[in-house]
């Protein structure tokens, strides 16, 4: 419910305001995370919908990107820059856990995310990033029908 109650406070006092003007808004976490997170530690899938659905009124963004990385990896990237906070250091399970559900998430939603392979250099990366999302504000665009 703290995660929920941090997005509806983010939410009124600076997401809104911003696409009010026709900003576009860009979050490093969202319902998405919560969700991959909170399932992966034993909560259920649909408590965690129906609290951010009456949190938030069921708003959802329009493009969620996942930089993906196998968790060995990621873990070992982390600790590079300058250790393992709380959810680090949680087991290698725990983190695979969350990958899967991340990219569960990614499959059964695939017209709102983009799976980006995070492997790689910060260049290649971001590379792949730009391809991606160029890629699919393209099929934004194209009308229906």
């Amino acid at each position: 419910m703290l995660y929920m109650a941090s997005r509806t406070q983010l939410m009124g006092e600076l997401i809104a305001p911003a696409l009010q003007r026709g900003a576009c808004v860009l979050c490093d976490r969202w319902v998405s995370s919560t969700i991959a997170y909170q399932v992966a530690g034993g909560a259920e899938p649909e408590s965690v919908l129906r609290a951010y659905e009456a949190a938030l009124r069921d708003v959802w963004p329009d493009l969620t990107v996942i930089l993906d990385l196998h968790p060995e990896k990621g873990l070992e990237r982390a600790g590079r820059l300058g250790g393992h906070d709380r959810m680090e250091s949680k087991g290698i399970e725990f983190h695979r856990c969350v990958r899967d559900i991340f990219l569960t998430q990614a499959r059964e939603h695939a017209n709102s995310f983009l799976v980006v392979d995070a492997e790689g250099d910060i260049e290649q990366v971001q590379a792949r990033l730009r391809d991606l999302v160029s890629q699919w504000a393209r099929r934004q665009q194209k009308p229906d029908g």
